[in-house]
């Protein structure tokens, strides 16, 4: 897609073993590309020794004096998190990403999934957590991306600036 021409960072949160990251490095290879993890993990040990065979750097969180972020990648990372909507808020507005790629599943019944998922004082069903996600993105300036993937997901989304 000539939109992602250009792409300088990328933030890959929630790397795994940093299979997508290693990935995300070979099609941007002049990007940096920082993948996120739990510190103390086999993942994350794991992650950190191929990023230094690979190219990419993974840590706990995205590097303060980082900046701003080109690509968000984040494949079923944020529906492991009590509270996705602050996280999603808070990187956007310290990283303001020009795209987001984003799979969630926050409807299934899975180990480290929520029932009840909080925003602030508020808790949002299973059920409204991805509309409610969606809107988030929305009323931050980005708007949904047609693709040519399955059912359009993973959904891709682009800043309007």
């Amino acid at each position: 897609m000539d939109k992602l021409r250009g792409i300088k960072t990328i933030a890959d949160l929630g790397c795994g073993i940093g299979y997508s990251s290693w990935a995300l490095k070979g099609i941007f290879p002049q990007a940096t590309v920082w993948g996120t993890n739990y510190p103390g993990s086999d993942h994350f040990a794991y992650s950190v020794r191929l990023g230094a065979k690979k190219g990419f750097q993974v840590y706990e969180e995205i590097p303060e004096g980082a900046g701003k972020i080109d690509f968000l990648f984040a494949s079923e990372f944020f529906e492991h998190l009590r509270e996705p909507f602050h996280y999603l808020r808070r990187f956007i507005q310290n990283h303001k990403p020009k795209f987001c790629y984003i799979a969630n599943a926050f409807n299934t019944i899975s180990v480290g999934h929520f029932i009840e998922y909080r925003d602030g004082p508020d808790l949002i069903s299973q059920e409204s957590a991805s509309r409610y996600f969606n809107q988030i993105l929305k009323d931050a300036g980005y708007s949904k991306l047609k693709t040519n993937l399955w059912n359009n997901r993973p959904s891709l989304w682009q800043r309007g600036d």
